[in-house]
C-alpha cells in the first residue's frame, strides 16, 4: 500500500496529495505493532523529505491545502505515535523545525492549525525532550535551540505600524505560546527584548501582559541576570523618543514601582551596577536637552522621573553603603540631572505660601526619599551647586529656590546635620558667589534655613558678610 501511495505524494498536485495524506493517516491510526511502525518510519522520512524540505522555500506552497494536511499528519505523529525520544527517528527534529516555519507563514490566517502546531511543540517539550533531557546529548540540545530561535519571528515587528504575529493571535493561543517559552527555558536575548516591549503594549489583553511578566520571572534563573534585568527595564515602557501623544508625568509610576520591587528581590547591591547604564541614559536626557511645557519634551521628564524612582527605592536597601561608592558614575549623573531639573522648575514667588513650583512638587517625594537614605548624595549635590560654573540669573534663582525647599523639608534635617561642616562650607561659597547680584536674597534665605536646621554650631563668621 505504501509503495502505491508514496509516488502520489506529488508536490505539484495538492488535492491528490491531500487524499493520499488521509489514507496514510488511517494507516498510522490502525497499525500500531512494532513491524508496522518500522515500515512507517521509512515512510515518514520520505514524507518529511517531500512535504517539508522541498516545499519550505515556497510561501504559497506552505499555505496550500496539501501542505496543511502534511502539518496535520506531522502533529499527529509527534503527539500520538511516539511518546519517547529515539535517536533513530531522524525525521522528528526535521518535523519540529519545519512546523515552526509553517507557524510563521500561517500568521493568523489558520488559527486552528496554529493552535495545533503550538500544542504539538509544547507536547514535544514536556513529553519527549524534557523527560529524556541529557546535557551531553547534542541532538536533543539542538532541537531545544531550534525551538527557541524558531519562536523569535513570531514576536518581530516588521514596521512600527504593523503588529507582530503574536499580537494577531487570540488570547488563548497567546497564552499557550508563552507556556511554550517557559517550558523551553533560557529564552534568547531577541525574544526577551520583544516580550519586554509587548508587556507594555496596549494591543494585547492585560491578562496576557501580566502573564508575560510572571513567565519571565519564572524563567529568570535559566537566563543571564543582565538579560532578565533588561526585560524588567523594558517592561516599564519608558519612551525612547519624542512622542506626539498627550503624556502625563505620573503615567509610569506604577510600572516603575513594580519594576523596583522586582529589582529589590534580586538584590539592590547586585542589581544597581548592572542597570546603571540604562538609568544613566534616562537621567542624561534631561541634562543634554532642555525641557519646557511642550508635550513633545515631557518624555525627557518622564525618563528622569522613572530613573529617580528606581534609584530611590533601591538605595533604601543598601544597608549603610554609600551610593557613590557602589555606582560612582550613576551618582555623578544623578547629581547633574537633579541640578538640571531644578533649572527647569518655574517658581511662583507671589504665592501666599511662599515660593512654589508645581513641577518641583511632582518630583519632590522620590527626591526627598533618595536624599534621606543617601545623605552623601545630598551633600555632593550642594557641593556641586557651589562649584558649578556661572549661570544666568534666572537659572541660578531657580536652582537656589529648589535647594531652599529641600533644606526646609523636615525629613532631611538629620541628613543635613550629619554633614553640617560640608553644608556650611558649601552654602558659604554659594552666598559669596551671589553676595552682590540679583540672587542675593535667595542666597541669604538659604543660609538662614541652614542655620535653623543645624543650630548654633555653624560658623558665625559669615554674619558680617551677609550684612
Amino acid at each position: 500500500v505504501l509503495e502505491y501511495l508514496l509516488p502520489r505524494l506529488d508536490a505539484t498536485d495538492f488535492h491528490a496529495a491531500s487524499t493520499t495524506m488521509n489514507v496514510i493517516t488511517g494507516l498510522l491510526l490502525t497499525n500500531t505493532t512494532t513491524p508496522a511502525k518500522d515500515i512507517l518510519d521509512s515512510t515518514l522520512q520520505e514524507m518529511v523529505k517531500v512535504y517539508f524540505s522541498s516545499l519550505i522555500m515556497d510561501f504559497n506552497i506552505l499555505r496550500s491545502a496539501g501542505a496543511r494536511k502534511a502539518v496535520h499528519i506531522a502533529t499527529h505523529i509527534l503527539q500520538e505515535q511516539y511518546g519517547v525520544w529515539r535517536h533513530e527517528e531522524k525525521y522528528i527534529p526535521d518535523m519540529i523545525r519545519h512546523l515552526l516555519d509553517y507557524l510563521v507563514s500561517y500568521r493568523n490566517d489558520f488559527p486552528s492549525d496554529s493552535v495545533r502546531i503550538v500544542e504539538t511543540l509544547l507536547h514535544c517539550v514536556n513529553r519527549i525532550l524534557l523527560p529524556t533531557l541529557d546535557k551531553n546529548d547534542e541532538a536533543i540540545l539542538n532541537v531545544q535551540i531550534t525551538l527557541r530561535l524558531g519562536l523569535v519571528p513570531l514576536f518581530k515587528f516588521k514596521s512600527k505600524r504593523e503588529r507582530c504575529i503574536f499580537q494577531l493571535y487570540p488570547a488563548s493561543l497567546q497564552h499557550k505560546t508563552i507556556c511554550l517559552i517557559v517550558a523551553l527555558q533560557s529564552p534568547p536575548d531577541q525574544l526577551v527584548q520583544s516580550l519586554g516591549k509587548l508587556s507594555k503594549n496596549n494591543e494585547i489583553p492585560k491578562s496576557i501582559s501580566k502573564f508575560i511578566v510572571e513567565a519571565m520571572h519564572l524563567t529568570r534563573k535559566t537566563m543571564p541576570m543582565q538579560r532578565y534585568l533588561g526585560f524588567v527595564m523594558t517592561s516599564i515602557g519608558v519612551p525612547n523618543k519624542v512622542s506626539s501623544e498627550n503624556l502625563i508625568l505620573t503615567n509610569l509610576d506604577l510600572d516603575a514601582r513594580k519594576a523596583s520591587r522586582v529589582l529589590r528581590r534580586c538584590g539592590s547591591t547586585k542589581v544597581l551596577p548592572m542597570v546603571q547604564g540604562v538609568l544613566s541614559s534616562w537621567l542624561n536626557s534631561i541634562i543634554k536637552s532642555p525641557c519646557d511645557d511642550n508635550e513633545n519634551d515631557k518624555y525627557r521628564l518622564i525618563r528622569f522621573r522613572v530613573a529617580l524612582l528606581i534609584v530611590a527605592v533601591l538605595s533604601h536597601d543598601l544597608e549603610g553603603k554609600c551610593l557613590h561608592d557602589l555606582v560612582p558614575e550613576l551618582c555623578h549623573t544623578l547629581i547633574k540631572s537633579c541640578i538640571a531639573f531644578f533649572s527647569y522648575c518655574s517658581w511662583d514667588i507671589s504665592s501666599n505660601n511662599g515660593d512654589s513650583s508645581e513641577l518641583f512638587s511632582q518630583f519632590q517625594s522620590p527626591m526627598i526619599a533618595l536624599f534621606k537614605f543617601q545623605p552623601q548624595v545630598l551633600k555632593a549635590l550642594v557641593e556641586g551647586m557651589a562649584i558649578t560654573p556661572e549661570r544666568d540669573d534666572v537659572t541660578s534663582r531657580k536652582i537656589l529656590s529648589a535647594l531652599h525647599e529641600i533644606i526646609q523639608h523636615c525629613d532631611l534635617s538629620i541628613a543635613i546635620r550629619n554633614y553640617d561642616a560640608a553644608w556650611t562650607t558649601a552654602v558659604q561659597t554659594i552666598v559669596s558667589n551671589f553676595s552682590n547680584g540679583p540672587c542675593m536674597h535667595q542666597a541669604q534665605a538659604l543660609w538662614t534655613s541652614l542655620q535653623l536646621v543645624v543650630g548654633n554650631e555653624v560658623n558665625d563668621c559669615l554674619s558680617s558678610e551677609i550684612a
